[in-house]
């Protein structure tokens, strides 16, 4: 007799009256367990002691190679804020270079070490924008025979094509340093 055939001839017996097998029982031969084979996974058994430890190690190298990946980020995002331009030409002015930078939001204008200020009585910074207006900055030469080799830009300026010094008494281009672009 199949399986069906048994558990619905119990069910007739129980509601007649008749002591047949429980429910439960009946139950249980419908629903009987089917064996397979099953499959064995890896993540059933424990790890392995050096398992842990490599991907401990693995965890590691993750971490550095991203913290490595964030430091070339910032710092090529930090060169992208510093512009050089050509050597200073001109009469008076023709050696070095200036660069420019970002500090705190503001325009920077810094001289190269090799930059010699030239023997006349009033050099002044000027920069020239990407429209050709000039704008006459601080003094280059300051007292105690020194020189203000870095400027803030301030906020007028939109752009910097060219840098000059500009002898204030001659009124007079000693020389001028160009970027490539012009810069903000």
């Amino acid at each position: 007799m199949p399986v069906q055939a048994r558990a619905s001839a119990a069910h007739a017996a129980i509601k007649n009256g008749s002591s047949g097998p429980s429910p439960r029982e009946c139950f249980c031969k419908v629903f009987e367990p089917v064996t397979t084979n099953r499959v064995k996974r890896s993540s059933d058994s424990p790890p392995a002691k050096n398992q842990t430890k490599t991907q401990t190690y693995m965890t590691y190298q993750t971490i550095l190679a991203s913290l490595t990946v964030l430091v070339i980020a910032a710092t090529s995002s930090f060169a992208q804020d510093s512009h050089k331009s050509g050597p200073f030409q001109g009469a008076k002015a023709n050696t070095g270079y200036v660069t420019h930078s970002t500090e705190s939001g503001n325009s920077v204008l810094t001289l190269s070490d090799d930059f010699k200020a030239p023997d006349t009585p009033d050099p002044h910074w000027q920069v020239v924008d990407s429209k050709g207006n000039t704008y006459l900055l601080q003094k280059l030469s300051i007292k105690g025979d020194k020189m203000n080799r870095k400027i803030t830009v301030p906020k007028y300026v939109p752009d910097i094509a060219k840098v000059q010094i500009w002898c204030a008494f001659a009124e007079t281009n000693l020389g001028e340093a160009v970027f490539e672009h012009p810069v903000k």
